[in-house]
């Protein structure tokens, strides 16, 4: 019977669970966790009485202390390893293509972020998820992705201890597995919105049906006691109804999926049912078909990601992510080696001189091997240091504007209508060089009342330092106090 190690950390703590498939049936043998603060100091806390924050590498290595531990204490001589990363290991992007083959996606996918994200190499690993369905004019993707030298680190980290991994998944995805793969999924084109808390993060998944939608990720600050956590998770739940209006096809989201026991969301699930008509469902991931379990531990929606990462692994699919082996385009036959191979036999046959000639290639074979070795160090060394170079040279650039934007932050807070008037979903600052203008700041967001927007337009501009683009208003698909969205660019002169 094959035994699977499922584990991932965050901050605060590593957690894992060891199961055995057999008939179709993860059978469950040992789950646990482990402070990560109870492993080796982090070489950044030092002897200070309040120590820095354990560093990602620092982690990683407590992280592989905890496994050779468990292997041990198991006596486990080999089981494959399935690695799931945090939402903060790991960069996603919502993006769209013209619908095409989906053999054609991965190429047509790594092209559109090489063109938008200044981060991305054609080298990093790339995976994605279709979110919107087959019959679209266009294709809807999630991509997910992570710097090359950060998975090189971790598999490194691994091996070390004598382990390689055999599979790198996300978090939140395989936290939506779980429901996915139930009976408990949503009815075609019907919304629902999964909420899985591990520490302090917390992970919300939109799905229509029985397909991921969006995802959000927070991460709530240190030192909230219970209840003002609960109170931030029920804030977020709205805001993300809110924001998810325009993602899904269908009616308003009222089916809620919480990981975890009545016990440990009794303060919250009472609080959502007096604001909204939730149809709330508290899942305990232990006590869902396809697993077996003697002992349920204590918080058990913390570990529902890790079951989730064993479910999809029984059962891949195409929605299936894995970083370490991500989707890619059907590579073309190579006939050369074989006729090149052919006509090496057919020379050395002829002439007679096999040992020879098998000698000399050898030979070469070798110092080709060690050529490309060190071309991809050097090339891997080039990687690492252009992202530097370009986050310093973007930095050069934004302040050469000089711009002071935490000043024009605050000017702008001065004369934005109240929340009762206006809610703000997104803002951003874009240095310009050149011209009448020195920067950009983009604002889109809910308002009462699209007049309103006509004063904040007069007062900006009756300081002379701001131009104000004519706001495009639309219907906020939410209703609410808020029945209309807006989306206007605010330009800072130069004078």
């Amino acid at each position: 019977m094959p035994r699977f190690l499922a584990i991932d950390w965050d901050e605060s703590e590593c957690r894992y669970v060891l199961a055995t498939l057999q008939k179709g049936t993860w059978g469950v043998q040992k789950v646990g966790a482990v402070s990560l603060a109870e492993g080796p100091d982090s070489e950044e806390a030092g002897e200070n009485e309040n120590p820095a924050p354990r560093s990602q590498v620092g982690r990683l290595a407590v992280v592989t202390t905890v496994l050779k531990g468990v292997l041990k204490e198991q006596r486990i001589e080999s089981a494959p390893l399935l690695l799931n990363l945090g939402r903060n290991q790991v960069e996603m992007f919502y993006l769209t293509l013209p619908s095409s083959p989906e053999a054609e996606v991965p190429g047509m996918l790594k092209n559109q972020l090489l063109r938008e994200s200044p981060g991305f190499s054609e080298y990093d690993p790339l995976d994605f998820l279709i979110l919107n369905d087959a019959g679209d004019d266009s294709l809807r993707l999630l991509a997910l992705t992570m710097p090359l030298h950060a998975r090189q680190t971790l598999l490194s980290s691994f091996r070390s201890i004598g382990r390689s991994p055999q599979r790198i998944g996300v978090r939140p995805l395989s936290a939506a597995q779980l429901i996915v793969r139930s009976e408990l999924a949503p009815d075609q084109f019907e919304p629902g919105l999964i909420v899985d808390l591990v520490g302090s993060e917390v992970d919300l998944i939109l799905l229509e049906g029985s397909r991921v939608v969006s995802v959000r990720s927070l991460r709530l600050p240190d030192g909230l006691t219970l209840s003002e956590s609960f109170d931030r998770i029920a804030d977020e739940l709205e805001r993300s109804v809110m924001i998810a209006a325009e993602g899904v096809s269908s009616g308003s989201i009222k089916k809620l999926f919480l990981f975890g026991t009545e016990e440990d969301w009794s303060p919250l699930t009472g609080r959502l049912i007096q604001s909204r008509p939730w149809e709330i469902t508290v899942v305990d991931p232990f006590h869902l078909p396809g697993f077996s379990v003697s002992d349920v531990p204590e918080s058990p929606g913390r570990f529902a990601s890790l079951l989730g990462l064993l479910a999809d692994q029984q059962n891949q699919t195409r929605d299936s992510i894995d970083l370490l082996h991500p989707k890619e385009a059907p590579k073309p036959t190579n006939y050369l080696r074989a006729v090149l191979m052919a006509a090496v036999l057919l020379i050395v046959c002829g002439f007679g001189l096999f040992h020879w000639n098998q000698g000399v290639i050898t030979g070469m074979e070798e110092e080709r091997a060690r050529l490309e070795k060190e071309y991809k160090e050097a090339y891997a060394g080039y990687q690492q240091a252009y992202p530097i170079y370009a986050v310093l040279q973007g930095a050069q650039n934004w302040d050469a504007n000089g711009v002071a934007w935490l000043d024009e932050l605050y000017d702008l807070s001065l004369v934005l209508p109240g929340e009762q008037d206006l809610v703000l979903s997104q803002i951003s600052f874009t240095g310009l060089t050149g011209g009448q203008y020195r920067g950009v700041i983009s604002l889109s967001g809910m308002v009462r009342d699209p007049a309103i927007l006509t004063p904040l337009r007069q007062t900006l501009e009756s300081q002379g330092r701001y131009r104000m683009q004519s706001p495009r208003v639309t219907v906020n698909p939410a209703g609410g106090g808020y029945p209309a969205r807006f989306v206007t660019e605010i330009y800072r002169t130069n004078r």
